[in-house]
């Protein structure tokens, strides 16, 4: 009876997704943006004749001496924004001063455009907080001064400045042809390069261009363009992208199925579904503890008897693991432990690095899918558990082997001079072990079996999230058929602001992968107004949410027990 009322209480908090396998893959937008500042710009844009859609920031200044050039610019298909009155530091300015330039330049540049004016960005990309609440207060929903591999995003939307995967140059028409003085074929062949980049994911491309400066390579700029059209490839402004990801899709509803808490029976199954079309179910088949679920063992199969309710149902099933966290594998081999940058080995944490370990898991899913069928395969705990990992001796010579292949580096190496290539290093050794044991889901499930990974909600939204767990999701996301991210609910007021940033966030990072978002609400519960006003905001964007009760099964942050 307690069961049954266990998984009674497990149905009414129930995880609700829209699962949505895409057939075909859409190439990533291109989103233009210029810079509009200097006299020169007006027979600059003349001479670019760019008739795709793009994102003009206009000086104040600007927009008044030409009003003509501004107004025939006024078009639906692009989006205008401010970038300020007169071009200032602004970080030199006081708070009075910063909201007469935000406040004076949307004003003026709307009046003579009769466009909304809802994005930012800072002259010189320079900016601080007191600039982006300025930005929240005065109406501005956007900004643009944030470079791709530096975002942060937890005031207003942040729609970066594209850059190489290692960070080494960003999408600038000034940082390539009047910085690293670019001929017009190096130009035009690194926009592309950044493009094929984006590609792979699907993620868009934001490009900054100063008309005076793109004007020096004219054709460049079209062969650009050409050649993204020729890519199936789209053209939009800051606010179609915008609009265009923040709209919900098709709904799927999907329970997940944690056998740690007991072995279900067909009656406390029927309870779970009543009332809820349930279609996929994320069944634990191995947690974090490496206790499994399957298999002939002590606990007599639960997954595959569970599994066989489940099908009979005709619901979709996918096995739930803990990819990293796996305290009795390392309980036999303690070398696969994480290393702190003590060198201390982790008990619970495994090194992705270690390719006895991407074949440990890579066996757990063969096993899985020779004997099961199933409809796919979810990764959890697929990261570091904090910055003290991994700084495993597999992970530092390969680091060193391709950055300083004359000696290996030291920690203080890696904590200074060579911290951004470090960090974007471990991003992709995570991403590297999902590609592996996705190569094992393409085989064994002979291509019908869909991989997914758990990701935390507040990866996209700070760029020291990523840093910290590995976890870049726009790597990430090229090694997975969709994503599962983490959001939790505190019910405090600005919450729904903060949580339309993180999905906004998480898309945009995302590109084309869908996105499922694993909610939990808090413990004491939330108002009905409230938590209906959430879940609508939530669905704009996502392809799937739900709930989980309770404390989730792996607090990543703590689960470091050594």
């Amino acid at each position: 009876m307690i069961l049954k009322q266990r998984f009674a209480f497990a149905a009414l908090f129930a995880l609700f997704f829209s699962v949505w396998y895409p057939t075909t893959a859409s190439s990533s937008p291109v989103l233009l943006s210029f810079d509009v500042e200097d006299a020169s710009d007006e027979p600059a844009l003349q001479k670019l004749n760019t008739t795709v859609p793009a994102t003009y920031f206009f000086t104040g200044k600007f927009a008044l001496d030409h009003k003509a050039l501004v107004q025939s610019l006024a078009k639906p298909a692009n989006t205008f924004g401010s970038h300020s009155y007169s071009h200032p530091h602004f970080k030199s300015l006081d708070d009075q001063t910063i909201k007469a330039e935000l406040a004076g330049s949307k004003n003026l540049i709307e009046s003579i455009s009769g466009k909304p004016v809802k994005w930012f960005r800072a002259p010189y990309l320079e900016y601080d907080s007191r600039v982006m609440h300025a930005l929240k207060s005065l109406g501005y929903i956007g900004d643009s001064s944030d470079k791709d591999s530096w975002a942060v995003q937890d005031i207003v939307y942040e729609m970066p400045i594209s850059n190489y995967m290692d960070a080494s140059l960003i999408a600038s028409d000034y940082d390539m042809i009047d910085e690293n003085k670019y001929t017009a074929r190096q130009f035009e062949d690194s926009l592309k390069k950044m493009y094929l980049e984006k590609e792979e994911g699907g993620e868009p491309l934001v490009v900054l261009l100063h008309p005076r400066i793109a004007a020096k390579y004219p054709d460049a700029l079209q062969g650009f363009i050409k050649f993204v059209t020729k890519r199936n490839g789209r053209f939009l402004s800051f606010e179609n992208y915008r609009q265009e990801v923040q709209h919900p899709h098709a709904n799927r509803q999907v329970v997940w199925l944690d056998l740690s808490h007991g072995v279900p029976t067909p009656e406390s199954l029927r309870s779970m579904f009543d009332g809820i079309a349930v279609s996929d179910v994320f069944l634990m088949a191995k947690d974090e503890e490496g206790t499994r679920y399957y298999g002939e063992g002590d606990n007599g199969d639960i997954f595959g008897k569970t599994l066989s309710l489940l099908k009979s149902r005709g619901v979709k099933v996918h096995a739930w693991i803990s990819a990293l966290a796996d305290r009795k594998a390392l309980e036999s081999h303690p070398a696969w432990g994480m290393t702190a940058k003590d060198g201390q080995r982790s008990t619970q944490w495994m090194s992705p690095a270690n390719p006895e370990v991407a074949s440990y898991t890579a066996e757990t899913v063969r096993r899985l899918l020779r004997t099961y069928k199933l409809d796919g395969v979810c990764l959890d705990n697929l990261a570091y558990p904090n910055a003290e990992y991994d700084y495993s001796p597999q992970i530092v010579k390969a680091f060193g082997d391709k950055n300083h292949p004359a000696h290996t580096p030291t920690l203080s190496d890696l904590m200074n001079d060579d911290y951004t290539s470090w960090c974007i290093w471990r991003g992709q050794l995570i991403s590297d072990f999902a590609g592996k044991i996705r190569k094992t889901v393409k085989r064994e499930g002979r291509g019908a079996v869909r991989l997914s990974s758990t990701v935390s909600g507040d990866a996209a939204i700070d760029y020291r999230k990523p840093e910290i767990s590995g976890q870049d999701i726009a790597m990430l996301d090229r090694n997975n058929d969709f994503l599962v991210a983490d959001i939790m609910l505190s019910g405090t007021d600005g919450e729904l602001d903060k949580l339309k940033l993180d999905l906004f966030a998480i898309r945009f990072r995302a590109g084309r992968r869908p996105i499922i978002l694993r909610v939990k609400k808090p413990a004491e519960g939330m108002d009905s107004s409230r938590l209906s006003a959430t879940l609508d905001e939530l669905r704009k964007g996502s392809d799937g949410i739900g709930f989980i009760s309770g404390k989730p099964l792996f607090e990543k942050e703590t689960a470091v027990r050594d």
